[in-house]
This record gives C-alpha cells, sequence and structure tokens, in this order.
C-alpha cells in the first residue's frame, strides 16, 4: 500500500511542530528551575517573561542586598544521562551552582558539546541591555546599580535540573 504524499507531508509538519512546542516546554521549564534556584540564593524575583517588540527579558529579580537589580536570561537543554565529563565555562564568568566549582575553569556535565549558556551573544546581550534599559527608565529604576546573569539549565532524564549561574556575565553594552 503507498501511502500519499499530502498524509506524509502533514506528518513533517505535525514533527516540526510537536518539536517546537517540546522546545518552548524545556525553556518554560529552565525558566521555572532557575526562578527557584534565584530564590533559594536570597533573590526576590520581581517578574518572568517582560515582552517588548523587539525580545523578552526572562527574570527580573532583586539581589540578596536589596538594592542590585539582576536581569537573568536563561537557557536550557534536555539531555539524556551520559557519562560525566568535564566540558570548559564560559570565558566570561565562573560558573557557580549545583554543578559547577567555582572558579576552576570546568563544570560537570552530563554530555560534551556546547553548554546552552553559550548562545548568549554579543547581538543577545545588546537586546537585553536595550530591553532592560527601557524597563529601567518605565519602571523609575534608573538610579539603581543593575547586572546581567546568565543561567544555564540541563534537564536530565531523572527530572533533576542542573544550574549554573554565571553572575555578572556580561556588562551592558549601551
Amino acid at each position: 500500500m503507498t501511502v500519499p504524499e499530502w498524509y506524509v507531508a502533514g506528518w513533517s509538519v505535525v514533527r516540526s511542530w510537536l518539536s517546537r512546542s517540546l522546545r518552548g516546554d524545556i525553556g518554560r521549564r529552565g525558566e521555572k528551575a532557575a526562578a527557584d534556584y534565584l530564590r533559594k540564593q536570597g533573590y526576590r524575583v520581581m517578574a518572568r517573561n517582560i515582552r517588548a517588540r523587539w525580545g523578552e527579558i526572562d527574570i527580573v529579580a532583586l539581589a540578596p542586598d536589596g538594592h542590585t537589580v539582576v536581569v537573568v536570561e536563561v537557557k536550557s537543554r534536555d539531555l539524556s544521562v551520559k557519562p560525566a565529563e568535564k566540558v570548559p565555562v564560559a570565558p566570561n564568568g565562573s560558573a557557580t551552582g549545583e554543578s559547577g566549582a567555582e572558579g576552576n575553569g570546568e563544570v560537570d556535565s552530563p554530555a560534551p558539546g556546547i553548554l546552552p549558556e553559550w548562545h548568549v551573544n554579543r547581538d543577545k546581550q545588546r537586546k537585553l541591555s536595550g530591553l532592560a534599559a527601557t524597563m529601567a527608565r518605565r519602571l523609575g529604576w534608573s538610579d539603581r546599580p543593575m547586572r546581567f546573569d546568565v543561567i544555564g539549565v540541563d534537564w536530565l532524564t531523572a527530572g533533576r535540573p542542573r544550574v549554573r549561574h554565571y553572575v555578572g556575565a556580561f556588562e551592558s553594552t549601551l
């Protein structure tokens, strides 16, 4: 029996949609895990998913000092359990958190390759800086110190996230 062409084409659309849906779910789960992690570290999460025409800020938090506004970009990935090996941290910050050894230049990772937080490139940093400046003006926070952190989240098959927190990952580009 021959499968109709429209049927095959239809499944490719479904697979594509499903892939995007699951990727979005991983992102939402990662943002929740990051917010939970920040709360445990003494941060006060002020807002999540602040949207503007040109982008989105994942998390805005108040640092444990009670004064510094922290703009957090969260990057997540879903992993199968594989033997742990060392991968270098991003050159712009040392990793801290549940899995990292602060300052040693390496992080335990269940899979080799590029960490999701490495995708916060110059363009993304510029976009986040602009969004944060606009947010600060609108909320009257221009007089407060502002910091940009990046959190990477790996989802293991056991369902427990592995979190890496890069404090002061980059400076504002504005």
